[in-house]
Parts: structure tokens; C-alpha cells; sequence
């Protein structure tokens, strides 16, 4: 059954502290809940890392889990991030710029 999936969703970001808010609203307006939000940041030099933080508490009051992992270097392993971080059966990508 389609409710018993949890589906991971992970946002690659750099640098997109102007697109990145859209990019997670669009994940916390779903109307799925069994979801696990991935935000992947690449040491960001601008906000992008602060503004995804703050999305932490409203993932949750929505019984929504989201995690938000930086660090130098991180986007080339973004494949290998993944299978580490993840929980769920099924995987979707969305950029920091997509919405």
C-alpha cells in the first residue's frame, strides 16, 4: 500500500539562498506525509544553509522528517550521501533551484 512507503527526497544546493526556500516549500506542501526531506549543501558561502535549517521544525510539526548535512566537497558524493542517509524504498532529487 502506497501509505506504508516512506519517499526520500533530497535537494542539492549551493549558493541557492535566492531559490531555495521555493525548493523546500514545494516538499512541505505536499500532501504525502511519509517523507523523508534530505537537504544537501555543499558549504554554501551565502544564507542557503540557514534558510533550510529553519524548515526543520515545520517538517516536523507536519510529522515530516528532514535532515540538512554540509560540508566541503559533499556534492561529489551526493550518490554515496544518499545511500547513507537514506531510510526509504524510493529516492527523488531536486535541485536547490527546482520548485
Amino acid at each position: 500500500m502506497m501509505n506504508d512507503i516512506k519517499v526520500t527526497i533530497i535537494t542539492v544546493a549551493y549558493n541557492c539562498a535566492n531559490t531555495i526556500t521555493d525548493a523546500i516549500e514545494s516538499v512541505l506542501n505536499q500532501s504525502y506525509r511519509y517523507i523523508e526531506y534530505l537537504v544537501i549543501d555543499g558549504a554554501s558561502k551565502d544564507n542557503t544553509l540557514d534558510i533550510a535549517r529553519r524548515y526543520i521544525p515545520k517538517f516536523h510539526a507536519k510529522g515530516m522528517e528532514m535532515r540538512v548535512i554540509s560540508e566541503q566537497r559533499i556534492l561529489e558524493r551526493v550518490g554515496r550521501i544518499t545511500d547513507e542517509y537514506s531510510l526509504s524504498e524510493i529516492r527523488a532529487k531536486l535541485n536547490g533551484g527546482n520548485f
